[in-house]
């Protein structure tokens, strides 16, 4: 298998450089040797021409596209409410650039680059490293473009996925891969890396790292896999909801209050959990 990544020059971790192959990107213009490659990273054109030139040079039987970042979730545009202007939520935010991806144009960038409309191969997986992103809206977003998404709609901790536990799980599959026990694996491994503890020990690794090699016990913990496929019939029962409410006169006010939320470091509510809101409003 290939592991590939495009990077952003301003947001580069230099403490990775030394465990980074940088592979030549023409289309980017990133060479192996670049040093001074600046790319707007909320620019649906870099997503779009990454995308392209990795599945025009690596064959695989299945892909999986992972973002890395600071994310937020879906709305799809800029609102006030209650004096408060509320943000499109995204993903990505280039600070450099003043830019980041709406899911709006993940979709669309993912759609052109794998020529869906010309029936183009989705996607198997696109997995978010980022936080709050585990949102029905995202999922919507993807239908058309992937098979299914990992994601969490809690916070990720601040270290990350455990990139050196998942990659080596994947790898001792070897024969034995499929689908179906990678993405297993891949959030079996996040929750149980999180919960219990662990040292990453890369002394005997090929890996020459140097970030922090403790991760913290964090029991809150949320990762989860998504297929896609269902989009369509759980949007519709969204929506059959939200019409028999209505027309029943449910008052929903005290369910909003009491639902599960999911909040942001600065305590800013970015959504709540479907099944919960449901439940404390017909129950």
């Amino acid at each position: 298998g290939h592991t590939i990544g495009a990077y952003d020059k301003n947001g580069y971790n230099e403490e990775l450089s030394s465990a980074t192959k940088r592979i030549a990107i023409p289309t980017l213009g990133i060479t192996e040797t670049s040093t001074d490659v600046e790319l707007n990273m909320g620019d649906p054109e870099t997503l779009k021409k990454f995308v392209q030139w990795g599945v025009n040079n690596y064959y695989a039987q299945n892909y999986m596209l992972l973002f890395t970042s600071h994310g937020n979730g879906w709305r799809k545009k800029r609102r006030t409410l209650a004096n408060n202007s509320l943000p499109m939520k995204s993903i990505c935010q280039d600070r450099t650039n003043g830019d980041t991806l709406t899911m709006k144009e993940v979709q669309s960038a993912l759609s052109e680059a794998l020529e869906i409309p010309s029936g183009g191969s989705k996607l198997d997986i696109v997995a978010f490293d980022a936080c709050l992103m585990g949102m029905v809206e995202v999922a919507y977003e993807l239908k058309d473009v992937a098979k299914y998404m990992i994601a969490s709609p809690a916070n990720i901790p601040g270290y990350g996925f455990p990139y050196y536990y998942m990659m080596n799980s994947l790898i001792q599959m070897k024969n034995k891969f499929t689908l179906d026990l990678a993405m297993r694996s891949i959030v079996d491994t996040y929750i149980d890396v999180y919960t219990k503890g662990g040292l990453v020990d890369f002394s005997e690794s090929d890996f020459d790292y140097k970030q922090r090699d403790t991760i913290v016990v964090d029991s809150k913990v949320e990762l989860s896999v998504v297929d896609l496929s269902k989009m369509d019939q759980v949007a519709a029962d969204i929506n059959d909801a939200a019409y028999e409410f209505l027309s029943q006169g449910y008052t929903c006010g005290d369910s909003w209050l009491k639902a599960q939320k999911y909040k942001d470091d600065n305590d800013t509510l970015i959504s709540l959990d479907i099944k919960s809101f449901c439940n404390y409003t017909v129950g």
